[in-house]
């Protein structure tokens, strides 16, 4: 489905006259300051700060696990993550399709993971690498969030 939906909007915005090089450029712009968001809110363990860059029905999908559905699924995964040491993204936007208001972003990440003190006999440190599709919303002028973020993890 999300494949169908990017292709869609890939033929919308060459077709049909969507998403000037302006408006993409944009785009663009106001998803790579939200995925620094997303990196700072992470690293100061502040899940509710995370959880506000998705929408408040968004899925996040990540490899080997369950849908998160729902912002308040995502933020209180994430806070139960957090209890075990600090996690830590590393985003990078590849494309960026806008139009009218939805935008679907191809990126590459990194996320690792340092366990605090009571953690640290049972789970080592780590870092896992993957290719994400997202799809934003542009909830007000310039505003974007996460409508849906799926993870396939990157070969090691």
């Amino acid at each position: 489905m999300l494949i169908i939906l990017m292709a869609g909007l890939v033929v919308d915005a060459e077709l049909g006259g969507c998403g000037d090089a302006a408006s993409q450029a944009e785009a663009l712009a106001a998803i790579e300051a939200q995925n620094a968001e997303v990196q700072a809110a992470l690293e100061a363990g502040d899940m509710a700060r995370y959880a506000q860059v998705f929408t408040e029905d968004a899925w996040q999908v990540s490899p080997n696990s369950m849908p998160l559905e729902g912002r308040a699924a995502i933020q209180a995964h994430w806070e139960g993550l957090a209890a075990l040491g600090e996690w830590r993204f590393a985003l990078t936007a590849l494309d960026v399709w806008a139009c009218q208001g939805s935008a679907i972003e191809r990126g590459y990440g990194e996320l690792s993971f340092q366990p605090n003190e009571a953690m640290a006999a049972d789970m080592p440190a780590f870092t896992a690498s993957a290719h994400y599709v997202a799809h934003w919303i542009e909830a007000a002028p310039g505003e974007w969030r996460v409508r849906s973020d799926v993870a396939a993890a990157a070969p090691q």
